[in-house]
Order: C-alpha cells, then structure tokens, then sequence
C-alpha cells in the first residue's frame, strides 16, 4: 500500500483566551491523519484591581498586563460611579505617565498610555494606576463600586504599529463604612438655675 503524500491544512481546533492556550491542529485532508499540533498563546490581559477606601481617601487602582506579547501604546475606558468616585489622575507602572492622558467625564476616563521610548513594553506586570478619591459618606456598611475596564482597539498597538489583542477585566472599589474616629458635639446647652442644659448631639466629621 502507497503511503499517502499528504496534503496538509491548518485548523484554529482551539481559540486561545485570557486564561487558556490555544491549538492549531495540522491534518492530511487526504488521509486524515493529524500531522502535528501547535500551541497558540494566551491573549494579553489588562486586570483592573480590586482595593478598598473610606471616605475622603484616595485609592490606587493597578492596572496589570499578563501574559503580555509587547505593548507599545493601550488606551482604556473604565467606567465608575460618579456619585460614589472622582478621578483623580495616574501614577507610573511599566508604562511612564509623563507621556499619559486621562481624562474624565459623566463617570467613564479615557487613559492613553505609552512606552518610554521606541520599544515595546514586554514585561508582566502593574502598567499603570489609577487613583480615585470616594468622594461619597458611607455610613451603613460596604458599598461595591464596579470599575468597567474597555480596550481602544487602534490605540493598542505595538512597536510596528500593529494591532495587540488585549482583553480586559473588571476591577472593583469596596467603600468602606465609616467609622466615626473624628466626631464633633453640637447643639449643646449648658445648664442653669432655671433650665435644664442639655449634652448636645455627636456628628461625625
């Protein structure tokens, strides 16, 4: 029996994602049989953090790139509550912010970042970090303000210009209840002859 010459085709058997490789499986379309397999990477990923902050303060918010194939420029939306979070600006990760913009408006910012120089960025790691202030007394118990990350895909480019495949996850702020550590006393009335004086109320700062 002849051996097959084999013609061989490529086939995507597996996509590859933000969490899980990829396969390129290589077949004989004559005969069948699979010939080899490749391994397709997994994708870039941006993961917005989870932090925590009470009122009047200002959180950190890291930005990480896993998995990371060499990224020139990303630009990102991320949407907050406006009620709850002001954006406040960004602090250097991999990526320098000198070279940055953010900008904010009805509770989504738009942030550009870019490499420091004229290659790629290729390392894992925190990207960039961005600061908002919670702007929102929270007396009751936690608030859960959900950070909802989105890729600008023509600004998300490597050294060449070409398009990178970012995919990105959403963060988190937990505001956190007060706890009413600076309080003050109002209304209060001090007593005399005639008239009862009266302690006064307790308000928090």
């Amino acid at each position: 029996i002849a051996e097959c010459d084999h013609d061989i085709v490529s086939e995507i058997t597996k996509e590859a994602t933000a969490t899980e490789e990829g396969l390129i499986t290589y077949t004989c379309s004559i005969c069948g049989k699979v010939i080899d397999t490749e391994i397709i990477p997994m994708l870039t990923s941006a993961v917005v953090g989870e932090v925590e902050g009470k009122y009047n303060e200002t959180v950190k918010v890291p930005v990480t790139l896993n998995n990371n194939h060499g990224v020139w420029s990303m630009a990102m939306t991320v949407a907050y509550d406006a009620d709850v979070l002001e954006f406040v600006g960004l602090e250097d990760g991999l990526f320098a912010t000198d070279d940055s913009s953010a900008s904010a408006a009805n509770g989504v910012v738009t942030i550009f970042v870019m490499a420091d120089g004229l290659d790629d960025v290729t390392e894992d790691g925190v990207a960039f970090y961005a600061d908002f202030k919670v702007i929102q007394v929270n007396s009751l118990g936690t608030i859960e303000v959900p950070l909802c990350a989105a890729i600008v895909a023509d600004n998300t480019i490597n050294a060449d210009g070409d398009e990178v495949v970012v995919v990105p996850f959403n963060g988190m702020v937990t505001v956190l209840p007060c706890e009413h550590e600076n309080t003050h006393i109002e209304g209060a009335v001090e007593a005399t002859c005639v008239n009862e004086g009266f302690t006064g109320d307790t308000g928090c700062d």
